[in-house]
């Protein structure tokens, strides 16, 4: 997992301003900014890179950390407080990068917990894997640890060869299994994987393209995601933005694939922000990073406005033909007075500051004067996105 420069994403969040949204599917709604409502702040969660809404507690969250630790996960109140601490004994943890809760089998309603052991910085594994196991009752009070050694595994490898991916999509009623791919590229590979748990030869095959138009790398990166309870939305996240896929119905879900995403900026923007899940109300995300002390942010879903049938779009006025008052209509470009622009550095930062402060904007509000203004920004801020992770020490062990 490479690691993100403090000062670069400062720097590129604020010259940037709020990244580009646009209006998919009418069904489809945007985000709302993020509210911190707790902290991760112990040290066995360092890295969390992973989320989960529990399905038998409404304030309970799962979560895991990145390679490094051993097959545990935690179970967190939604203050950010670890309850529990589960240890999947006999589960391998090479680079964990996400995980679901979703149906056990095809209209379940048992709920089972999927880890996706799948990250590859190097695109070098000889296969990937993803752990399946029942969501356990933790009880009232909840135990403050838990060993589970009944698990299932689905080993697979992807069509085409490895790849590095962060992200598990795993659709809450019909347990059908999905992995978006994680480049610099802007173009992520959708994988479907067949949910043949303890079998062999099981191959990911490639279902759609995911396009990410951002103006730098870490910009167009998925770091992770998650379906929406009634399953007929997804979410990603970039280490910038939230986009949202929307599908006709949970029936039609990889119509989805092929929808114009919402985006919503990240607000705050978290630094190595890679976990998003659903809350079982589907009416928010929760969002954390692996940075501590790492909060934990609750995102409220924006209002969804049905459009009204009964209101057809109205007649298009005709032109006004009517002259303008001082204009000769034989004037010729030469009888303008044209003003050149003297527009500085100084002058375009309040635009910027001002359009930080919006919702939303046009790609057309991003304009080739600011692109060219800031491209050797750009260029530098690249060049120091990613860094390859060093030797650290063990994490700690939760008393």
């Amino acid at each position: 997992m490479g690691r993100l420069s403090f000062a670069t994403a400062w720097v590129s969040f604020t010259l940037l301003g709020a990244p580009l949204a646009w209006s998919g599917e009418p069904e489809c709604t945007g985000w709302q900014p993020a509210q911190k409502v707790g902290t991760l702040s112990i040290d066995a969660v360092d890295e969390s890179s992973g989320l989960a809404a529990s399905w038998l507690r409404a304030d309970l969250i799962w979560t895991h950390n990145d390679s490094g630790d051993t097959a545990r996960l935690f179970a967190l109140r939604t203050d950010g407080e670890v309850l529990t601490e589960l240890t999947l004994t006999g589960a391998g943890s090479v680079d964990w990068e996400d995980m679901a809760i979703a149906a056990c089998a095809p209209d379940d309603a048992a709920p089972c917990i999927y880890v996706a052991d799948i990250g590859d910085n190097n695109a070098r594994r000889e296969h990937v894997s993803i752990y399946r196991f029942a969501e356990p009752d933790l009880g009232t009070p909840a135990v403050a640890s838990l060993v589970i050694d009944q698990f299932e595994e689905l080993r697979f490898t992807y069509a085409g060869g490895p790849r590095d991916a962060e992200t598990l999509l795993v659709h809450p009623q019909t347990g059908a299994i999905y992995i978006v791919e994680k480049n610099a590229t802007g173009q992520s590979q959708v994988f479907r994987v067949a949910p043949r748990f303890g079998e062999a030869g099981v191959v990911a095959e490639p279902i759609a393209t995911l396009h990410f138009d951002h103006l730098v790398a870490f910009g167009r990166m998925t770091t992770g995601g998650d379906v929406s309870p009634d399953g007929r939305e997804f979410t990603l996240r970039t280490y910038t933005d939230l986009y949202t896929y929307c599908a006709p119905s949970a029936e039609a879900f990889e119509a989805a694939f092929q929808a114009t995403p919402i985006v919503s900026a990240q607000r705050p923007l978290t630094i190595q922000g890679e976990a998003l899940t659903y809350d079982r109300q589907d009416n928010a995300l929760w969002l954390t990073s692996e940075q501590l002390p790492a909060p934990l942010l609750r995102v409220p879903r924006q209002e969804r406005v049905e459009p009204d049938p009964s209101q057809a779009d109205p007649e298009p006025d005709a032109p006004d033909a009517t002259p303008i008052s001082g204009l000769d209509a034989n004037a010729s470009p030469d009888d303008f007075d044209v003003q050149t622009d003297t527009t500085t550095a100084q002058d375009i930062a309040p635009a910027i500051s001002d359009n930080a402060n919006s919702s939303s904007c046009s790609c057309a509000m991003l304009s080739s004067s600011r692109r060219a203004n800031l491209a050797l920004f750009f260029v530098t801020a690249s060049l120091l996105v990613l860094g390859r992770r060093g030797p650290r020490p063990p994490r700690a062990v939760r008393q």
